[in-house]
């Protein structure tokens, strides 16, 4: 994902903001603060977020299926905002033959899969990566409300649940 991020970021049509925040990441990045995404992961549900609505649901939900319960996701869109760049997921499906997997996909509510994305680059140290969510959340929104470019080719990968031990 990054080789393809990285790419398009670079490319002569992105956008001169987007450039100069790969750039600053890339500029402040040290090895107590990544600041670009080398292991990216999707956050389905997040402990300390477990008082929300659904949520202690989900968690236990993922936490049934995981590790097993595989997942093609898709890509093909990047959003930021002058402080953070993230990839949204634009679908999620089940593994073929998953059943488990399945069922998962077609319980999760539009707000849950409105959510999904990869934190690609923050800014700086001071910027936490729930910042994306947050960024993301306000785009499915209000479309205006962030900046976004397309990826010059979707990005297609299978994932699987993991890190729900409480």
């Amino acid at each position: 994902m990054a080789a393809i991020v990285g790419r398009r970021v670079r490319a002569p049509d992105a956008p001169k903001a987007l450039k100069e925040l790969r750039a600053s990441a890339l500029a402040h990045a040290d090895k107590r603060n990544a600041l670009i995404v080398v292991r990216p992961h999707v956050t389905v549900a997040h402990e300390k977020s477990l008082v929300g609505p659904g949520e202690l649901e989900l968690w236990n939900c993922c936490a049934a299926l995981a590790p097993s319960a595989i997942f093609r996701l898709r890509f093909d869109m990047l959003v930021y905002d002058g402080r953070v760049l993230t990839a949204v997921v634009s679908d999620i499906l089940p593994s073929e033959g998953d059943d488990n997997a399945g069922a998962f996909v077609r319980q999760l509510s539009q707000t849950m899969r409105n959510r999904l994305h990869v934190t690609v680059a923050r800014r700086g140290a001071s910027i936490v990566p729930v910042e994306a969510k947050a960024l993301v959340e306000k785009w499915r929104k209000d479309p205006g409300g962030a900046q976004t470019i397309a990826l010059s080719e979707p990005i297609d990968v299978c994932a699987r649940l993991r890190g729900f031990a409480k």
